[in-house]
C-alpha cells in the first residue's frame, strides 16, 4: 500500500498538487491547466448586475467630482 500525502500548493507555483513539480515545465503544465479548468468554469458563471469599472466610468458613478468644472 502506498502513502498518500494530502493535496498541498506547490511552493514554486502554487498550484494545489500532491507533491511539488520538479521542473519549471512541471508547473507550466500545471498552471496552463488551471487555467483551462478556470476558463470552463467561467464559462457557465453569470453573475446578475455585476457592475465593473468600466460601467462604472461610462455612468459617472464613483468618479471623483470637481467642484471647480
Amino acid at each position: 500500500m502506498t502513502a498518500r500525502y494530502p493535496a498541498r500548493a506547490c511552493p514554486f507555483c502554487g498550484i494545489v498538487t500532491d507533491v511539488p513539480h520538479d521542473t519549471q515545465e512541471g508547473c507550466i503544465e500545471a498552471l496552463q491547466a488551471e487555467i483551462a479548468r478556470m476558463r470552463g468554469i467561467l464559462q457557465y458563471v453569470k453573475g446578475p448586475g455585476l457592475v465593473g469599472p468600466a460601467d462604472e466610468d461610462r455612468s459617472g458613478v464613483g468618479l471623483p467630482q470637481n467642484p471647480r468644472l
